[in-house]
This record gives structure tokens, C-alpha cells and sequence, in this order.
């Protein structure tokens, strides 16, 4: 069996805010899109490779989690895959806000597809309003 190394093609940001908290694991309405794999009809081998997730709460963050979730067909069937704690900081113009790197993620990869077959990354936020989410990945 031959392999074939997948270089980044094109190097992609996306962003989103969570703005309302949804305390519910299995069945979330206040779910927010990150990241959505490319749309193609190319077939197999195309597909978005997460490099890095950002996570920041201006102001004042309460404990809680950030919840992750997969999606293979366009949003409509939610998968969780992982949780992220929020620890609770008081913001002041002299504190730093809540800030993660989500590591669990890096290295995702997100297939191709089309029309309802398209693949995910969604979150949502247990208790914290105004999550900030930057997703830098790339599509292969």
C-alpha cells in the first residue's frame, strides 16, 4: 500500500462567537459552526487539517466548559468528541482574560463533501456568553 504525504494547499481562519450558553451534552440548540471542511466533488484526499483552536472570554468568565462536537451531515446530527474547562477569572482592565489553546483538536481533519454530507467542527458553551473561537487550519 503506497502513502501520500497532504501538504496545506491553503492556509484558512475562521471565526465565531458563541453567544448563547446551552447546558445540554446530547441534544444543544446553541451550537455555533468553527469550521466546516471544504466543499468539493473531487472525491477522496480533500479535506481541512485543523492546525490550531483558540479560545478567549473577554471580561469575566464563570467555570464551566467549552463543548465540542462533529457534525457529518451539515449540522443536523452533533457528535461530541471533547471538553474544554473554563476556569473562572474576574475581569479588571488590569487581568487577563480566560485564554486556551485547545490541543485535542489539533490535528483534526475535516473530509470534503457535498451538499448535506458536509463535515464540521461546532461548540458550544456550557454557562459563558461571548466565547470567542478562532480556528486556524488549512485545506489539504
Amino acid at each position: 500500500m503506497a502513502t501520500q504525504s497532504q501538504f496545506i494547499a491553503a492556509p484558512t481562519l475562521d471565526y465565531v462567537v458563541i453567544g448563547t450558553a446551552d447546558t445540554s451534552a446530547t441534544a444543544a440548540t446553541a451550537i455555533a459552526t468553527v469550521a466546516s471542511g471544504p466543499a468539493t466533488t473531487a472525491g477522496s484526499g480533500v479535506g481541512k487539517r485543523i492546525t490550531r483552536v483558540s479560545v478567549n472570554i473577554p471580561g469575566t468568565s464563570s467555570v464551566g466548559l467549552i463543548r465540542w462536537y462533529v457534525s457529518a451531515d451539515n449540522g443536523t446530527t452533533n457528535r461530541l468528541i471533547l471538553e474544554t474547562p473554563v476556569t473562572a477569572v474576574t475581569g479588571t482592565s488590569t487581568s487577563i482574560m480566560f485564554s486556551t489553546t485547545v490541543f485535542g483538536l489539533v490535528g483534526l481533519v475535516l473530509p470534503g463533501g457535498t451538499g448535506a454530507s458536509t463535515n464540521m467542527l461546532r461548540a458550544t458553551s456550557t454557562v459563558n456568553t461571548g466565547v470567542q473561537i478562532v480556528c486556524e487550519s488549512g485545506t489539504l
